[in-house]
């Protein structure tokens, strides 16, 4: 989860990081007790408040308490936003999500009034924290962007890699491991560069974030090991707890529960010491879980009680997820099939709210808008400097006018140049267009096979599991229950739509994300899509060469996509009893071969490409840069033939 790693946001960052030591702990308690003014209090106050903050919240939300009245009494808006953010921050830190939501707002809107850019990018830090904690990514990554873009602007390095790290983390709650472990790597840079040990912590974190989900379970333990000696040396109870808990999630991954265990129940004591509610809600929720899963259920309710109780007030969507999922199993082990479902549905219902579509498609589009508005600062740049050029060159052509001869070669070399850089912009600007277009077809594919993916993991885990619990139940009906011989072979006959129900549900889950395709490649996920072919009227034959190595991923989800999308037009229109499949790959790229002896169709007919879906297959291989032809004539069968380059 490392979503609490920076120990004080932005501005207040280096402030805490010396606030370690119990001798600067009495020394501003007596700074305290001497200040004669209101202005002076509040400042010392500030000081205590994030002295406190990470490892005593319950005495720095007194501090920060005082701190507001002081600065509502002197009603200087600078103190007052100050007072608000500070006091927000120890709300985040004791789980207190939404009165933290509404005091940042409230120091945002001043900040922005007295446009300081600093303080902003520190107030919308913070709201995106909180949002990405309540599940809201679409508002989270709202902020982010909009941090990066003012951390651009001010040319403030450590800004932009704090912002990065928040990019990595929410990038890794849509499962897009590949770009959250690139902003990780990112931050990391930044952060080896200027010594930062907390923002090192934090991109380690991250990082093994993303080694976890791409299944690199060594890669990640070491990447979380590095991660906990750094939080250790800077005294970030709060991460460090954090940190433990991410380390128990790994654990588990490669089945060590007891190591998982003993993780958890240490991210566990230290919220409990510091005073963070949220945290030590959310780590009894995993402890619950998976004393659930080595079968101790009577160990792991208490802990699960905790859990909702706490996080019910607050919407914290990460808890209830877990709590939900462990209470469907606790129930099931305690043969209460009814209590199993409600929790199962529960359950699933917080998922749709992590994971909407919607929101990841929104995500991208924020994506795509930041980077294109960053293109498009180049491109003024770059017009700017031809402006300033023309300029130049008039100005020459003006002190060639001594003598006719050096003006008229002034003018014609001036025109040269001239001619050369408008033809150098166009070619730029063109550039950057063909680019642009690019990127925004790339996130469409991987918004859609985004989808795919959730839809397919919700077939499985969500579907699938209730299918094979309602088949565990009818199971146990059976031996508790005498039948006659005709309830018996209508109650077999239900068995088997269950069954037959379970393995559509995993077929159609594999064919939208196939695993062959992950873990083999596109020649061994085709071949077991032919496989699962099931038409005794169609042959199929497959030829596979030089595509032992794994492609490019965005290729062989492509290459997958349109073979399966020619296949099955074969199987709807072409009334064919055999298909020929060519993959071959060699020096210029790789080459397809689709070719069947069905009715055809006239290649003519324009309505016949969007039909069955040929202009679509036309768009994904232009992504590519590759080609796409079709031969066919009615009566003749239809050949498809497709080119990559390398």
């Amino acid at each position: 989860m490392m979503k609490k790693l920076l120990l004080m946001l932005f501005l207040c960052y280096a402030r805490a990081a010396c606030c370690q030591d119990k001798a600067l702990e009495d020394s501003l308690v007596r700074d305290l007790a001497a200040q004669s003014t209101d202005t002076g209090k509040i400042k010392t106050l500030s000081e205590l408040t994030f002295f406190f903050a990470t490892n005593n919240t319950p005495l720095a939300l007194q501090y920060a308490q005082q701190q507001k009245t002081l600065a509502d009494k002197v009603n200087i808006p600078k103190f007052s936003a100050n007072a608000l953010n500070d006091l927000a921050i120890v709300q985040y830190y004791s789980g207190q999500y939404s009165d933290a939501l509404k005091n940042n707002k409230a120091a945002l809107a001043i900040r922005e009034g007295l446009g300081d850019n600093a303080l902003i990018i520190s107030s919308l830090n913070k709201l995106a924290l909180i949002c990405q904690d309540l599940g809201n990514y679409e508002d989270a990554a709202k902020y982010q962007f909009r941090i990066l873009k003012l951390a651009d602007e001010l040319r403030q390095e450590t800004f932009a890699g704090i912002t990065y790290n928040n990019l990595a983390f929410l990038y890794d709650k849509l499962k897009s491991y590949a770009k959250s472990k690139e902003f990780a790597t990112i931050a990391l840079n930044i952060a080896l560069k200027n010594d930062d040990k907390q923002q090192m912590a934090r991109s380690y974190g991250n990082m093994a974030l993303s080694y976890e989900h791409m299944q690199q379970f060594d890669s990640a333990i070491i990447a979380y090991r590095t991660s906990i000696k750094w939080l250790k040396e800077a005294n970030d109870l709060n991460g460090l707890a954090t940190a433990y808990h991410d380390l128990g999630i790994t654990y588990r991954s490669v089945n060590d529960d007891a190591a998982g265990l003993a993780s958890y129940q240490k991210a566990y004591k230290i919220a409990g010491e510091i005073g963070n509610v949220s945290d030590h809600a959310f780590y009894a929720s995993s402890i619950g879980s998976v004393l659930v899963d080595m079968r101790r259920p009577a160990e792991a309710f208490p802990y699960l009680q905790t859990a909702l109780a706490t996080a019910v007030p607050d919407t914290n969507l990460e808890i209830l997820k877990t709590a939900y999922n462990a209470l469907s199993n606790y129930y099931f082990l305690q043969s209460k099939p009814d209590s199993a479902f409600h929790y199962q549905q529960l359950y699933k219902d917080v998922i749709d709210s992590l994971y909407s579509a919607t929101s990841s498609r929104q995500i991208l589009d924020l994506q795509a808008g930041y980077e294109t508005e960053k293109k498009e600062q180049q491109i003024s740049l770059l017009n700017k400097e031809n402006t300033i050029q023309k300029l130049s060159l008039s100005r020459n052509r003006a002190l060639l006018g001594i003598a006719i001869g050096i003006i008229l070669a002034g003018f014609g070399f001036g025109f040269l140049i001239y001619n050369r850089n408008k033809l150098k912009q166009n070619a730029r600007l063109q550039e950057e267009v063909m680019r642009q277009q690019e990127i925004a077809t790339e996130a469409v594919i991987e918004a859609e096979e985004n989808e795919r993916k959730r839809i397919a993991r919700d077939l499985h885990d969500g579907v699938g599991q209730m299918m094979s619990a309602a088949k565990m139940n009818l199971s146990l009906l059976e031996e508790n229950i005498r039948m006659s011989d005709e309830e018996k072979t209508a109650f077999d006959k239900a068995v088997l739509l269950v069954d037959e129900s379970c393995r559509e549900v995993r077929s159609v889950s594999h064919n939208m994300m196939p695993n062959a395709l992950i873990k083999s490649g596109l020649a061994s996920a085709v071949r077991t899509f032919i496989d699962q072919i099931e038409s005794p009227a169609l042959k199929v034959q497959l030829y596979t060469e030089g595509l032992n190595e794994s492609l490019n991923k965005n290729t062989e989800t492509v290459l997958y996509r349109v073979l399966q999308e020619c296949v099955n037009n074969v199987i709807k229109h072409a009334k064919a009893s055999n298909l020929d499949i060519a993959l071959i790959k060699d020096e210029s790229g790789i080459n397809a071969t689709i070719e069947d002896n069905g009715k055809g169709f006239d290649t003519s007919d324009k309505a016949k490409f969007s039909g069955i879906g040929l202009d679509n297959m036309q768009k994904r291989i232009s992504f590519l840069k590759g080609t796409i032809e079709w031969q066919s004539s009615p009566g003749a069968g239809t050949l498809v033939a497709i080119h990559v380059p390398s």
